[in-house]
């Protein structure tokens, strides 16, 4: 890994993506990020952050020093800068590859916005030495001045193994008994959920339509990487259906989601309950039911 920005520390690597809900529907469907980069990213953004990384391809290190704004420039710059150049240089085996971006604004002293931004891309490079092809990913971070205009703040560049089409490919085989576990489990609570529906579907009760409902959510939710393990908990998410997985792009890993089925096991534990009131309901009111928990 090289890095010359300030937050940047021997942290390890995590890909992330950073785009709307719909531009995440849209990405998963044709694997483009391009259009949505395009409507999303500040004017000149993208422009800026390829021309620096073909500056550090070309070995330019003093070009990339002028694009730095100045605040980012230290005595070690030239060092940091002169290490990107030798990891991005050879032969380009193909054009960069926009895989990620991420976009946040504040607002500027003027009464405007600033936009902070920054751009993650593949750079595939022919390697002589073993006749074949090496991957590094590069992120370029940007943030805007005063008056609007865009500066380089920072760069990070990661080896990869391959491609993150590849790294990132949703596989079987060669998982571990985790990844096996989560994927059962995903079924399960899936399977689980609809025959609740059906069993909801096929009780006496009042207010069916409410149950339905509530039966198809899940929460929390347990999201797991698929490509590198990491489960997370999110307390307060709602997942329908208690499974499913998301995806921003091919470069992007596909994230397993798994929800308790909090709906479900609530009607199972009232469904007795639910039909003594169903059973006990008349056109002049309802009757109170002695029961533990009524109310």
């Amino acid at each position: 890994m090289r890095c010359f920005q300030p937050e940047c520390g021997p942290t390890r690597f995590r890909w992330e993506l950073w785009v709307p809900t719909f531009g995440l529907i849209v990405i998963g469907c044709t694997g483009d990020l391009g259009p949505v980069a395009s409507s999303v990213l500040p004017p000149g953004s993208e422009a800026l952050a390829r021309n620096y990384i073909a500056a550090l391809r070309k070995g330019d290190t003093a070009a990339a020093g002028n694009a730095l704004v100045r605040e980012a420039r230290s005595p070690d710059t030239p060092a940091a800068l002169a290490a990107i150049a030798q990891q991005l240089s050879g032969q380009a085996a193909e054009s960069l590859q926009l895989v990620g971006f991420q976009v946040s604004s504040s607002v500027a002293g003027n009464g405007g916005s600033r936009h902070r931004v920054s751009i993650s891309y593949q750079v595939a490079l022919l390697d002589s030495a073993h006749e074949g092809t090496r991957y590094v990913l590069a992120r370029v971070s940007e943030e805007e001045d005063s008056i609007g205009q865009l500066w380089v703040v920072g760069m990070r560049t990661d080896n990869l193994t391959g491609p993150l089409q590849r790294i990132n490919a949703f596989a079987l085989s060669g998982k571990s008994p985790a990844h096996y576990m989560m994927l059962v489990l995903a079924m399960l609570v899936l399977l689980f959920i609809l025959g609740v529906e059906i069993v909801c579907l096929r009780t006496p009760i009042r207010r069916r339509g409410v149950w339905i409902l509530l039966i198809l959510l899940g929460s929390p939710v347990l999201s797991f990487n698929w490509t590198t393990g990491e489960v997370h908990m999110n307390t307060l998410n709602v997942l329908l259906l208690g499974a499913g997985w998301l995806r921003g792009s091919a470069y992007e890993p596909v994230i397993l989601e798994v929800a308790v089925p909090m709906g479900a096991v609530i009607f199972l534990a009232r469904r007795y309950q639910l039909v003594l009131r169903a059973r006990h309901t008349s056109k002049e009111g309802y009757t109170r039911l002695n029961l533990p928990g009524a109310s």
